[in-house]
């Protein structure tokens, strides 16, 4: 804990990136499971300079988890292009921290914001803490005002939308499937033909419990009103993960 740069925790952090070829769709926007990737890489990235690497999460037998996400795109990054993403954390308020991450254009022009919730959690007991751990620092910006909606109106009915596995290509070191291909997955169990014509806007995701590698998850989506779907994933009878994406029509911008 001596090494963590306690005089940096509350600022913001700020690092550019180039949107990559790979992350972007048939259009040639960048997806929002690529979007979120950016996401988690600049919070990583700032956790790690500021001392807070494995060696860290496991000396203190610690771990953050993701356990809620809401994302606006407000103008989708393109290929190639040089975004730069800046983020804040906040002090934990009821066992509950919050990251707030804003994608800006080459001009300075605000792309994109992503409000994500985390949690410690013990490494040994898999139990939540409700308190970080006595030394632990926890010396974010005290607040942070900003934030997106959270909250997912469930459908009453869903129909099946397919299987999607926990391969090797959707894990991370954790060994289950990372938190931002949840997003791929939810984003293909849509209509093919709904995305030919409509772009994702916004996106809020809950995150109930991990998918490990190898297992699948059993895929159901519903169309609501308001370009809204709803996208939730089951594994042994349980709720993995549920999704709200937001469609915008792609004609309705050139109106």
């Amino acid at each position: 804990m001596s090494n963590v740069d306690l005089t940096k925790m509350g600022e913001p952090y700020s690092e550019e990136f180039r949107v990559l070829e790979c992350e972007c769709d048939f259009t040639g926007e960048l997806t929002a499971g690529g979007l979120l990737r950016l996401v988690q890489q600049v919070g990583t990235d700032q956790c790690t300079a500021l001392g807070m690497d494995d060696a860290f999460y496991r000396d203190e037998k610690a771990v953050f988890l993701l356990t809620r996400q809401a994302v606006q795109i407000y103008t989708p990054p393109r290929r190639g292009q040089i975004v730069r993403l800046q983020t804040i954390g906040q002090a934990p308020q009821r066992a509950v921290y919050k990251r707030v991450t804003k994608v800006f254009g080459p001009a300075g022009e605000l792309l994109a914001m992503s409000d994500s919730r985390w949690m410690l959690v013990n490494t040994e007991s898999r139990r939540i803490m409700r308190r970080p751990p006595e030394g632990f620092p926890a010396q974010w910006q005290a607040n942070v005002p900003e934030e997106l909606e959270q909250r997912i109106h469930a459908a009453e009915t869903a129909q099946p939308a397919g299987e999607k596995c926990a391969d090797y290509s959707s894990c991370d070191t954790n060994g289950h499937m990372n938190n931002t291909r949840y997003v791929d997955a939810a984003c293909s169990a849509l209509p093919l033909e709904v995305l030919r014509s409509a772009r994702v806007a916004e996106v809020r995701i809950v995150y109930h419990r991990e998918v490990p590698m190898g297992e699948s998850v059993h895929m159901q989506r519903a169309d609501q009103e308001n370009g809204w779907w709803y996208v939730c994933a089951e594994r042994e009878g349980h709720a993995a993960f549920e999704c709200a994406l937001q469609l915008q029509n792609r004609a309705e911008e050139l109106g």
